[in-house]
Protein backbone atom coordinates (compact mmCIF):
# COMPACT_ATOMS: atom_id res chain seq x y z
CA UNK A 1 0.00 0.00 0.00
CA UNK A 2 1.64 3.52 -0.99
CA UNK A 3 0.60 6.18 0.99
CA UNK A 4 0.65 9.52 -0.60
CA UNK A 5 2.48 12.35 1.36
CA UNK A 6 -0.34 14.82 3.03
CA UNK A 7 -0.41 18.32 1.21
CA UNK A 8 -0.69 21.85 3.19
CA UNK A 9 -3.73 23.52 2.86
CA UNK A 10 -3.60 27.03 2.24
CA UNK A 11 -5.65 29.88 2.49
CA UNK A 12 -6.80 31.82 -0.61
CA UNK A 13 -6.02 35.42 0.22
CA UNK A 14 -6.33 38.86 -2.09
CA UNK A 15 -2.93 39.38 -3.81
CA UNK A 16 -3.22 43.28 -2.39
CA UNK A 17 -3.76 41.48 1.01
CA UNK A 18 -0.93 38.66 0.70
CA UNK A 19 1.48 37.73 3.86
CA UNK A 20 3.61 34.78 4.04
CA UNK A 21 5.08 34.26 7.44
CA UNK A 22 9.21 34.90 6.93
CA UNK A 23 10.02 31.51 8.08
CA UNK A 24 7.92 29.50 6.78
CA UNK A 25 9.69 27.28 3.41
CA UNK A 26 6.99 26.26 0.86
CA UNK A 27 7.47 25.01 -2.58
CA UNK A 28 5.67 26.74 -5.39
CA UNK A 29 5.72 23.23 -7.01
CA UNK A 30 3.68 19.75 -6.18
CA UNK A 31 6.72 17.79 -7.42
CA UNK A 32 9.50 19.00 -5.60
CA UNK A 33 11.27 21.52 -8.06
CA UNK A 34 12.83 24.49 -7.39
CA UNK A 35 10.36 27.09 -6.80
CA UNK A 36 9.29 29.86 -9.13
CA UNK A 37 9.56 33.16 -8.41
CA UNK A 38 5.35 34.84 -8.51
CA UNK A 39 4.14 38.27 -8.15
CA UNK A 40 2.71 38.60 -4.88
CA UNK A 41 2.16 42.18 -3.03
CA UNK A 42 2.81 43.31 0.62
CA UNK A 43 4.34 39.55 1.11
CA UNK A 44 6.68 39.21 4.75
CA UNK A 45 9.84 38.83 3.62
CA UNK A 46 12.82 37.36 5.14
CA UNK A 47 15.62 39.26 4.99
CA UNK A 48 18.76 36.68 5.40
CA UNK A 49 19.62 37.43 9.19
CA UNK A 50 19.33 41.13 9.97
CA UNK A 51 18.76 41.78 13.51
CA UNK A 52 17.88 45.43 13.00
CA UNK A 53 15.08 44.68 10.79
CA UNK A 54 11.68 43.35 12.58
CA UNK A 55 9.79 42.88 9.40
CA UNK A 56 9.99 43.54 6.31
CA UNK A 57 7.08 43.80 3.66
CA UNK A 58 7.95 43.45 -0.15
CA UNK A 59 6.34 43.23 -3.61
CA UNK A 60 7.68 40.40 -5.83
CA UNK A 61 7.73 40.62 -9.63
CA UNK A 62 7.87 37.40 -11.91
CA UNK A 63 10.99 38.35 -12.91
CA UNK A 64 12.60 37.54 -9.96
CA UNK A 65 13.10 40.91 -8.54
CA UNK A 66 11.42 42.73 -4.73
CA UNK A 67 9.98 46.31 -3.94
CA UNK A 68 10.87 47.03 -0.65
CA UNK A 69 7.43 48.93 0.85
CA UNK A 70 7.57 48.61 4.47
CA UNK A 71 10.78 48.26 6.60
CA UNK A 72 9.84 47.74 10.69
CA UNK A 73 12.83 48.58 12.90
CA UNK A 74 13.83 50.24 16.47
CA UNK A 75 17.36 50.26 15.62
CA UNK A 76 19.12 53.29 15.22
CA UNK A 77 20.54 51.39 11.96
CA UNK A 78 18.94 49.50 9.39
CA UNK A 79 20.37 47.56 6.99
CA UNK A 80 18.44 46.47 4.03
CA UNK A 81 20.04 43.24 2.33
CA UNK A 82 20.14 42.55 -1.34
CA UNK A 83 18.35 39.15 -1.28
CA UNK A 84 14.71 38.70 0.35
CA UNK A 85 12.76 35.34 0.82
CA UNK A 86 9.17 34.81 0.21
CA UNK A 87 7.64 31.12 -0.20
CA UNK A 88 11.35 29.63 -0.18
CA UNK A 89 11.87 31.92 -3.44
CA UNK A 90 15.13 34.04 -3.17
CA UNK A 91 14.36 38.10 -4.85
CA UNK A 92 16.44 40.41 -5.79
CA UNK A 93 15.63 44.35 -4.14
CA UNK A 94 15.95 46.30 -6.89
CA UNK A 95 13.26 49.44 -5.53
CA UNK A 96 12.56 51.11 -2.47
CA UNK A 97 8.98 51.72 -2.03
CA UNK A 98 6.71 54.60 -1.39
CA UNK A 99 6.70 55.16 2.60
CA UNK A 100 9.06 52.04 2.82
CA UNK A 101 10.64 54.01 5.81
CA UNK A 102 7.89 55.05 7.62
CA UNK A 103 8.19 52.63 10.54
CA UNK A 104 11.95 53.66 11.23
CA UNK A 105 11.60 56.68 13.40
CA UNK A 106 14.61 55.99 15.10
CA UNK A 107 16.67 55.35 11.94
CA UNK A 108 19.67 57.50 11.74
CA UNK A 109 21.48 55.36 9.09
CA UNK A 110 20.15 53.55 6.68
CA UNK A 111 22.07 51.24 4.25
CA UNK A 112 20.73 50.25 1.25
CA UNK A 113 22.36 47.07 -1.47
CA UNK A 114 24.25 48.11 -4.40
CA UNK A 115 21.12 45.92 -6.63
CA UNK A 116 18.66 49.10 -5.54
CA UNK A 117 18.42 50.54 -9.17
CA UNK A 118 15.14 52.87 -7.93
CA UNK A 119 14.30 54.90 -4.96
CA UNK A 120 10.70 55.93 -5.44
CA UNK A 121 8.83 58.96 -4.16
CA UNK A 122 8.10 59.34 0.06
CA UNK A 123 10.36 56.33 0.30
CA UNK A 124 12.07 57.73 3.19
CA UNK A 125 9.45 60.05 4.99
CA UNK A 126 8.64 58.96 8.87
CA UNK A 127 12.38 58.30 8.78
CA UNK A 128 12.85 61.56 10.95
CA UNK A 129 16.00 61.12 12.79
CA UNK A 130 18.11 60.27 9.16
CA UNK A 131 21.10 61.41 8.70
CA UNK A 132 23.27 59.09 6.89
CA UNK A 133 22.17 57.14 3.82
CA UNK A 134 24.50 54.09 2.24
CA UNK A 135 24.09 53.11 -1.52
CA UNK A 136 27.20 51.22 -2.16
CA UNK A 137 26.82 51.99 -6.52
CA UNK A 138 29.21 52.25 -8.95
CA UNK A 139 26.55 53.76 -11.15
CA UNK A 140 23.48 56.65 -10.88
CA UNK A 141 20.30 54.94 -10.62
CA UNK A 142 17.12 56.86 -10.33
CA UNK A 143 15.03 58.61 -7.40
CA UNK A 144 12.24 59.82 -7.61
CA UNK A 145 10.39 63.40 -6.70
CA UNK A 146 9.70 63.86 -2.67
CA UNK A 147 11.65 60.71 -1.98
CA UNK A 148 13.07 62.41 1.22
CA UNK A 149 9.57 64.23 1.93
CA UNK A 150 9.24 65.04 5.45
CA UNK A 151 12.71 64.58 6.73
CA UNK A 152 15.09 67.41 7.11
CA UNK A 153 17.24 66.67 3.97
CA UNK A 154 19.96 69.36 4.53
CA UNK A 155 21.47 67.44 6.94
CA UNK A 156 21.74 64.26 5.69
CA UNK A 157 24.61 62.63 3.94
CA UNK A 158 24.64 60.28 1.41
CA UNK A 159 27.54 57.86 1.09
CA UNK A 160 28.27 56.38 -2.25
CA UNK A 161 30.87 53.51 -3.48
CA UNK A 162 34.58 55.15 -3.77
CA UNK A 163 34.78 53.88 -6.83
CA UNK A 164 32.00 55.32 -8.76
CA UNK A 165 33.33 57.93 -11.71
CA UNK A 166 33.01 61.65 -12.12
CA UNK A 167 30.25 61.03 -14.59
CA UNK A 168 28.15 58.86 -12.26
CA UNK A 169 28.50 61.36 -9.72
CA UNK A 170 27.54 64.44 -11.55
CA UNK A 171 24.39 61.87 -12.81
CA UNK A 172 23.55 60.57 -9.28
CA UNK A 173 23.63 64.15 -8.18
CA UNK A 174 21.56 65.88 -10.87
CA UNK A 175 19.57 62.77 -10.00
CA UNK A 176 19.08 63.57 -6.53
CA UNK A 177 18.60 67.14 -6.66
CA UNK A 178 15.52 66.53 -9.05
CA UNK A 179 14.21 64.37 -6.23
CA UNK A 180 14.74 67.75 -3.48
CA UNK A 181 17.57 66.47 -2.15
CA UNK A 182 19.55 69.05 -0.84
CA UNK A 183 21.98 67.24 1.62
CA UNK A 184 25.51 65.55 0.66
CA UNK A 185 26.68 63.43 -1.53
CA UNK A 186 30.14 61.92 -0.91
CA UNK A 187 32.72 58.73 -1.88
CA UNK A 188 33.49 56.60 0.63
CA UNK A 189 32.13 53.07 0.93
Amino acid sequence: VVVAPKTPVEEVVPATEQTVPATEEKTNTQDGQEPKSETKKNATASSGGNKNIKSEKVNTSSKGTATVVAVSSKSKTVTLGSKVKVNGVNYTVTTVGKNAFKDCKKASTISLPKTVTTIQGGAFTGAKKLRTIKLNIKKSITVKKNAFKGINISNVYIYVNKKMSNTELKKFKKELKAAGFKGTVKRKL
